[in-house]
């Protein structure tokens, strides 16, 4: 019996053999009824997507867009209230030390500067009425020369930034409220920019002048 089993199987395995020529036939299924097996193909690679630039802080913005309207509309002189545009404060509590918070709004006012050698800046430092007069005047001087310094570690010329504090001498607001107190806690970067052949920096520089008057030459022929 098993003999007879074992010459079905060659008998099949023969057949199958013969009748498609495939080394790969086998006695219980002849490889000619599927044919080939196709190529395995790679999938192709699915490209990562770009990732999205994270948005800029909304203090960043908005002192973007103040800089950016005043040099639109070619302005001499222009402020900036940092707190009341960046809609924080500007230190840290009773303190001169700036939040680093606050750095990245700074480093827009830094790049402004550096990028536009005619314009200086007075920074200019204002407190509530909480403390006394002294305690204030030297709180608001000590905040002002905190942000020149900065500015100044950035690269900004230190002969372009003056300050000056005024204590609570100067309120925009009621201090006999939260509120009003919080908006007299100030710090006002008043910016001036003068004619290009009038400024100290470029006249110091033929190099600079050159520069300065090619970038004015291709602004007036964009008008």
């Amino acid at each position: 019996m098993k003999k007879l089993l074992g010459m079905l199987m060659m008998m099949m395995l023969a057949v199958c053999v013969t009748s498609c020529g495939s080394k790969y036939a086998r006695p219980d299924r002849c490889v000619c009824e599927l044919g080939d097996p196709a190529p395995v193909v790679a999938p192709a690679p699915v490209p990562e997507p770009e990732p999205e630039p994270e948005p800029e802080p909304e203090p960043v913005q908005a002192i973007k867009e103040v800089i950016q309207e005043a040099v639109k509309e070619e302005k001499k002189e222009f402020t900036i209230d940092f707190e009341k545009i960046a809609n924080q404060s500007l230190f840290e509590f009773n303190s001169d030390k700036i939040s680093e918070d606050n750095h990245a709004g700074l480093d827009v006012v830094a790049k402004f500067l550096q990028e536009t050698p005619n314009v200086t800046v007075k920074i200019e430092g204002h407190t509530d009425n909480i403390g006394s007069q002294e305690y204030n005047q030297d709180l608001s001087e000590r905040r002002a020369k905190s942000v020149a310094k900065y500015l100044i570690d950035k690269g900004v010329e230190e002969d372009r930034i003056t300050t000056e504090g005024f204590g609570f001498s100067k309120p925009i607001a009621s201090n006999k409220t939260a509120e009003g107190r919080a908006k007299n806690r100030r710090t006002e970067m008043k910016f001036k920019i003068s004619d290009v052949e009038g400024s100290a920096e470029v006249t110091k520089s033929g190099e600079l002048k050159e520069v300065v008057q090619e970038e004015s030459g291709e602004a007036s022929a964009a008008k």
